[in-house]
């Protein structure tokens, strides 16, 4: 097996094994081939909790490459690691960088990227400052990025395409549409992809939205981006 399986495979494991611990066993390990055959005493030294490594175990008794490697191709998602030059630049500084990110669509070039966000229930003030601020960067050449999620989040990326801007979705559910969320987006995630941007998440295809998942994917959104804009959020936000 060639090592970007294989990192499909661990990639799958988001989100009941942490970004964090997969990095380290691969660390230890010293190839992707060494941190899939890992024995209990190297996951042990990884951090992997035994129930961690139960998951990984139950894992690699029923993962099937060829099977998931055609899933990823019937939606149309590519598998981006981190050693590839596609993988956002900005994104293998922050703390604790995903293996690998499962997109649909094309990432842009090097550019400058911000991300826009807000609150769900956005005002109509809130929606006019979201257009206002994003056009005039996107007609610029700027990739907008944000959450695909109601409210500012949506608005900024219909501004981006508004202008032909560029605009990538990074999202706390898998990217397929079967997962995909909210399922009210699924028509302007299939813009965004037909324009020229992306859909972006580090969870496999299958994940559905969870709480938990929304501060991981918020340090996607920051960790892509040269800037954050908070457009509109409540006190407690």
């Amino acid at each position: 097996m060639s090592d970007l399986p294989i990192l499909h495979a661990l990639g799958a494991l988001r989100p009941r094994v942490s970004a964090t611990r997969l990095r380290t066993l691969l660390r230890l390990a010293g190839s992707v081939e060494g941190a899939w055959n890992a024995d209990e005493a190297l996951l042990e030294t990884a951090g992997f909790t035994p129930e961690a490594r139960e998951t990984l175990a139950v894992h690699r008794r029923t993962w099937n490459a060829q099977t998931e490697t055609q899933r990823l191709r019937e939606n149309g998602i590519t598998l981006v690691p981190d050693s590839s030059p596609n993988y956002p630049a900005p994104l293998r500084r922050i703390y604790d960088p995903p293996l690998v990110l499962y997109v649909r669509g094309e990432l842009p070039p090097e550019s400058t990227t911000i991300a826009i966000v807000g609150s769900r229930s956005a005002s109509p003030y809130g929606r006019s400052v979201t257009h206002t601020l994003v056009r005039p960067l996107a007609a610029r050449g700027c990739t907008i990025v944000s959450g695909l999620a109601y409210g500012i989040d949506a608005e900024a990326h219909r501004a981006s395409l508004a202008v032909h801007g560029r605009t990538i979705a990074i999202l706390g559910s898998g990217v397929d549409d079967a997962s995909l969320y909210p399922r009210a987006h699924r028509p302007l995630a299939a813009e965004i992809i037909a324009r020229g941007g992306a859909v972006v998440s580090e969870f496999p295809p299958g994940t559905g939205a969870r709480p938990e998942h929304f501060p991981q994917r918020n340090r996607l959104i920051a960790g892509t981006s040269h800037a954050v804009v908070v457009i509109e959020a409540s006190a407690t936000s």
